[in-house]
């Protein structure tokens, strides 16, 4: 049977090398969230910056097209179905989220007609 000091001296050798386990973990740990960060930064930065950079220059409202000129120099133009009313705001708000989503009109289209099918559905469930 152990002495009470050899017993106190296998639980602070227990308490060290759990220590030092723990500090090695965080050390990995805030090494993983550094990369992670690191990764992510340039994208946060980079939406930022277009954040910042994208701004229209000159909006035409012609029922049913909504044209947007960007500072770029770029313009998007977004049309009303035929079946939908002209919104001048919901023209501007899709040719913001074109420019600044990077989708094709198309994915860009299905997206949001996927958002509004959510959107109906979660009317009917209440």
């Amino acid at each position: 049977m152990a002495t009470i000091s050899e017993r106190l001296i296998k639980k602070a050798k227990d308490a060290v090398d759990a220590r030092k386990a723990f500090d090695e973990l965080m050390e990995g740990g805030l090494e993983e969230q550094r990369r992670q960060f690191k990764k992510y930064e340039n994208k946060l930065t980079l939406g930022i910056g277009l954040f910042n950079s994208i701004s229209p220059k000159r909006v035409v409202f012609s029922n049913p097209a909504t044209i947007v000129f960007w500072n770029d120099g770029t313009k998007t133009v977004v049309k009303a179905m035929s079946i939908d009313t002209f919104d001048p705001e919901r023209g501007y708000l899709q040719a913001y989220f074109e420019k600044t989503s990077g989708m094709s009109r198309t994915k860009g289209n299905k997206y949001l007609s996927s958002l509004r099918k959510q959107y109906e559905d979660s009317l009917i469930e209440e």
